[in-house]
């Protein structure tokens, strides 16, 4: 195929302006003016075996073999013999074709609608439309889309013109919106974020386990500070998933492109057999498929649907690519509103009130009347909280993921456990678990300029988050005893609606006993 590109606008100009509507890197090489309705055709300044001829509804350029027809018919002409010429393949049409169908997009068909697709199908035209992408006319009264500008391919046998179509943003000062054909097999491209990540799907587990059993034995647990074990066993976590498991990104690639796809599309960029290229499509298409039966089988609504919703989110990103854009504040910026508001002024007497409390916790610690040591973690606590712990959630600061913690080995499990006891009887934690990632996500319908339309997440460590598990496990049964029946918050199978029910039994209640005795009574 030659290289080229032509642009198709819609114009009211007269015979005598229409050279002054130039575009730079484009030759006008058609124009049919009119007080009403006209149409101009530009094609790209390198291609010079352009051939335009003209006609009622359309305009066709014919460059190396290949033809396109611009096609403008006016709402008010219906298509009766005036339809576009019939050429021989390749072709495509393209323009404003001003014709209703549910095909593409419209909710009914009228009798333009009809006629073009019988005409459509009785040439073997193929429609290029895809209904997630957005209409290529927007109304600016209505504010509803339509697509009136359609793109029809031609076919040869049994194949099809590979092509695609990509609706563009809005163009100034015009309702439609600019359409990008390109012509040529061409296979979807996802650009994906910078950042490294680890690949769990191809993780040697095992491996993994056994090296980070041989590293934690090297680690002392009691006899060095509290901050240089953890060190120590941060390293050893990041040493074994280094050997075991694949870290890195693609910053463009091809979903479910495996090796026999990326054979026939080689074969098909040399030769450029279409037999070739619809084999690579059919087992592209076959990859995909399988792809999202295993993703589909494997989603898990009853515990978290965060993924699933992700994944849904997701879909149609091959046709419009997630980019990376630039934040309208700077991070400088809203953590010094954070700070700020984080500040909140406390009361002279409840800090007294709370310091006199700590020293007498304190002398009483000391004078032996306070006994607070608890027993030491077992490991079988450790592992109900890791089985309770959900995958695929965020790393804090220190960077470990849960994924990593949920395949250590029983020594690893023995040292963690062991670990988070020593933590607990000194009552200290590493300096590593005080700090946290804060993200800032701007508030929807807000202006993003000011840093105060922003909602700061913090992500904390999964270790720490581990150990509040396993401090949970020992003080829930306490919790469910000496708490109150009335109460819903915080409590595992009851919920906001419980205080709305027995609010409103209470309030019906009132209702009834003062009814009986007639006093008003007034609802809030």
């Amino acid at each position: 195929m030659p290289c080229f590109a032509a642009d198709f606008f819609r114009t009211h100009i007269a015979d005598h302006v229409v050279g002054r509507y130039s575009i730079d890197g484009f030759d006008l090489v058609l124009a049919m003016p009119d007080p009403v309705y006209g149409r101009v055709t530009y094609v790209r300044s390198d291609i010079a075996d352009a051939h335009v001829v003209s006609s009622t509804f359309c305009d066709v350029i014919n460059v190396g073999g290949f033809k396109i027809v611009n096609v403008y018919k006016p709402p008010s002409v219906h298509w009766d013999k005036d339809f576009p010429p019939a050429l021989e393949h390749p072709v495509l049409y393209v323009g404003d074709f001003n014709s209703h169908h549910p095909k593409w997009g419209y909710a009914d068909s009228n009798t333009d609608g009809d006629t073009l697709l019988q005409w459509a199908s009785g040439n073997k035209l193929t429609l290029l439309h895809d209904a997630k992408q957005d209409g290529t006319f927007h109304s600016a009264r209505w504010k509803k889309d339509s697509s009136p500008d359609l793109c029809w391919v031609s076919s040869s046998a049994s194949h099809c013109q590979p092509a695609q179509q990509s609706v563009l943003q809005d163009f100034p000062h015009s309702q439609h919106r600019p359409v990008l054909t390109q012509i040529g097999l061409k296979l979807p491209i996802i650009h994906s974020s910078p950042r490294l990540r680890w690949n769990f799907r191809r993780a040697d587990w095992a491996l993994f386990s056994n090296t980070l059993e041989k590293s934690v034995v090297t680690i002392p647990s009691h006899s060095i500070p509290v901050d240089i074990a953890y060190r120590r066993f941060q390293g050893a976590i990041f040493k074994a998933a280094t050997k075991s498991i694949p870290c890195g990104r693609r910053p463009i690639y091809t979903p479910c492109l495996d090796e026999q796809c990326q054979a026939l599309l080689e074969k098909y960029e040399v030769s450029g057999d279409p037999d070739i290229a619809d084999h690579l499509i059919e087992s592209l298409n076959a990859a995909r498929c399988k792809c999202w039966e295993e993703t589909t089988a494997n989603m898990d609504f009853t515990r978290s649907s965060r993924r699933c919703w992700g994944l849904i989110h997701r879909l149609g990103a091959a046709q419009k690519p997630t980019t990376q854009a630039q934040p309208a504040v700077s991070a400088n910026a809203v953590a010094t509103h954070l700070v700020r508001v984080a500040k909140v002024p406390l009361e002279i007497g409840h800090q007294r009130q709370v310091r006199n409390e700590w020293r007498q916790f304190c002398h009483q610690k000391i004078t032996g009347q306070l006994n607070d040591s608890a027993e030491p973690f077992q490991v079988s606590e450790l592992e109900t909280a890791l089985e309770n712990m959900k995958s695929g959630t965020a790393a804090g600061y220190d960077n470990i993921l849960p994924e990593l913690l949920k395949h250590m080995g029983p020594r690893a499990k023995l040292w963690f456990t062991s670990f988070f006891s020593r933590v607990v009887h000194e009552k200290r934690i590493p300096q590593t678990w005080r700090q946290a990632k804060i993200i800032a996500i701007p508030k929807p319908g807000k202006d993003h300029s000011v840093a105060a339309n922003y909602r700061p997440i913090s992500l904390l460590s999964v270790c720490f988050k581990c150990l509040e598990c396993l401090i949970l496990q020992r003080i829930k049964p306490v919790l469910e005893e000496s708490t109150i029946v009335e109460q819903a918050s915080f409590r595992s199978g009851r919920s906001t609606c419980d205080q709305v029910l027995a609010l409103s039994l209470h309030s019906l209640k009132m209702a009834s006993s003062l009814n009986r005795k007639r006093e008003p009574f007034s609802w809030i």
